[in-house]
């Protein structure tokens, strides 16, 4: 897995397993709590970020922030337990490109 590339984005092994295990927990998620069109947006949350190639901080802070957003709506709503919506957010974030080396050295 490590180098493909898909849309122009480097998709890494790390990434795919953070995707992955982002749509175990998902799938784990009780049906009577979340609803099918709920599952579809997380699961196309966790694409998206997958599939999101490399960019400047400020996109990938903007990129990172809907994600986040997305999931905490759901989580508000009754529809993803609070722990869970913790997990899956590092998951999701975790699936998307990694943070430049520049600006991980400003913010340490």
């Amino acid at each position: 897995m490590e180098g493909i590339r898909a849309e122009g984005a480097p998709m890494t092994e790390r990434r795919y397993r953070f995707y992955r295990k982002a749509l175990d927990i998902i799938g784990a998620i009780d049906a009577e709590r979340l609803s099918a069109p709920g599952r579809d947006i997380l699961e196309d949350v966790a694409e998206h970020m997958l599939l999101s190639p490399d960019c400047s901080p400020a996109e990938l802070r903007e990129l990172r922030l809907d994600s986040t957003v997305t999931v905490r709506e759901l989580a508000r709503a009754g529809m993803v337990p609070p722990a869970t919506a913790d997990q899956l957010v590092e998951l999701v974030v975790g699936a998307g490109p990694p943070l430049p080396r520049m600006a991980q050295a400003v913010l340490g």
